[in-house]
């Protein structure tokens, strides 16, 4: 299974570490053995917010099994939006602790 990470980046200074930790987390607890970390991401773009969308919405779509919410995701506009498509495509969800 492939799961894909999503959070807030844009307002949260500490992102890098906590998407860091939540890969472990995924791994550790959910025994999953590729995570997409969009900050891993090639980020092969103009690196706009619309274009980092992009990028996760479709990886979401393409390469993703399920995704991983992190704590606060609620407070994020992108975060919402993949999860809304993940709802749309019946992908399995699962929330951080």
């Amino acid at each position: 299974m492939t799961i894909q990470l999503v959070g807030a980046i844009s307002n949260e200074p500490n992102y890098l570490r906590l998407f860091d930790l939540a890969q472990k987390e995924a791994m550790d607890i959910l025994g999953v053995t590729r995570v997409i970390n969009p900050c891993s991401l090639p980020h092969n773009h103009d690196r706009t917010w619309e274009s980092y969308m992009i990028e996760c919405l479709e990886s979401i779509e393409n390469d993703a099994d399920a995704i991983y919410l992190l704590r606060g995701w609620k407070l994020s506009d992108g975060a919402r939006m993949e999860h809304e498509l993940a709802v749309k495509l019946k992908k399995t969800i699962y929330y951080q602790n």
